[in-house]
């Protein structure tokens, strides 16, 4: 049986490693990840699985893993396919809110356990390192003293692990593989290396996910969202480029005027007006012609392009 769906689609990963009949699967990758660290995980149970029939048109689809293990420490698990700018903030808020929401009334501080959260990225969020697995502690600058063991972020940057199979060296290895390479892989040929108990239930059950028509029509949803979402963000940077590109026309336009004036209002009307072409290129509107903007005085660019930016954050893909 070959594997037809990606292990990094958020679905079809939250199906293998979220429901409770695959817990020793997570087990297995929890173990992959921590145990170079000197952490070991006998047992997890998960707290938000995924349940067996699922509405497609369900808004609450939560796609991330939380978790327990039978110390009692947490855990956030996630595939993020295409990463973003403000992800970092969105991963922080995540785990403050698994760590936040220990706490009943009256209990207390003492009782916080650690949590540690995990995100598989489909993407290069620090493009300066070529690090496949990137840690976060919260050190003392100066000393590297640890404040705490409470916080504890695994970065993976998918596109960075590129081993052949036949180099893996150790069980982290394999999983980065798996999710990198998964598509396709057939169940009656794995490499030698991927012959694991945990690794091959949990191919089994990818290559099974689409037998399941609601499933299929899930994943597929799922799929489109990211299509959608990468498109986004590469119209965002071409974007950025164009308002970087406008800046410096009115920075330069400033200095051949020679006055103060000239190059802070240069600079206002190429941010606004970059702006203006950003939303109406996403918005798929007409662009304003040149000497319409022209025209206009900085206070009518600005109020446009807030209102178009208002309209575009509305018609945000998820």
């Amino acid at each position: 049986m070959l594997v037809n769906v990606d292990p990094k689609n958020d679905y079809a990963f939250k199906a293998v490693f979220g429901t409770e009949r695959h817990s020793r699967v997570l087990v297995h990758l929890l173990n992959a990840i921590l145990g170079p660290h000197g952490l070991h995980v006998q047992s997890v149970r998960v707290l938000n699985p995924l349940g067996d029939f699922v509405d497609l048109d369900d808004k609450k689809l939560i796609l991330d893993v939380k978790a327990i293990d039978e110390s009692g420490r947490l855990y956030n698990i996630e595939m993020q396919m295409v990463p973003s700018l403000s992800f970092p903030g969105r991963f922080l808020y995540y785990w403050s809110n698994l760590y936040g929401g220990q706490l009943k009334e009256g209990q207390d501080y003492g009782c916080l356990r650690p949590v540690i959260s995990v995100c598989f990225l489909d993407g290069i969020l620090f493009p300066e390192s070529d690090a496949s697995h990137l840690r976060f502690r919260l050190l003392e600058t100066t000393s590297h003293i640890e404040f705490t063991e409470d916080l504890d972020l695994h970065l993976f940057q998918l596109p960075n692990f590129t081993k052949a199979a036949d180099e893996l060296a150790s069980d982290l290895d394999v999983w980065l593989f798996v999710l990198n390479n998964g598509r396709g892989l057939d169940l009656a040929n794995l490499p030698r290396k991927l012959q694991v108990a945990e690794v091959e239930e949990a191919l089994e059950a990818l290559a099974m996910l689409t037998q399941d028509q609601i499933q299929r029509e899930i994943y597929e949803s799922r799929e489109k969202a990211r299509r959608d979402a990468e498109s986004w963000r590469q119209a965002l940077q071409q974007a950025d480029a164009r308002v970087r590109e406008s800046l410096l026309l009115g920075r330069r336009e400033g200095r051949q005027e020679g006055r103060q004036e000239g190059r802070q209002e240069g600079r206002q009307e190429g941010a606004w007006i970059g702006q203006i072409r950003l939303c109406e290129d996403l918005l798929h509107r007409p662009a304003r012609s040149d000497a319409e903007l022209a025209a206009m005085s900085l206070d009518e660019l600005r109020r446009l392009a807030e209102s178009l930016r208002a309209e575009l954050s509305r018609r945000s893909p998820p």
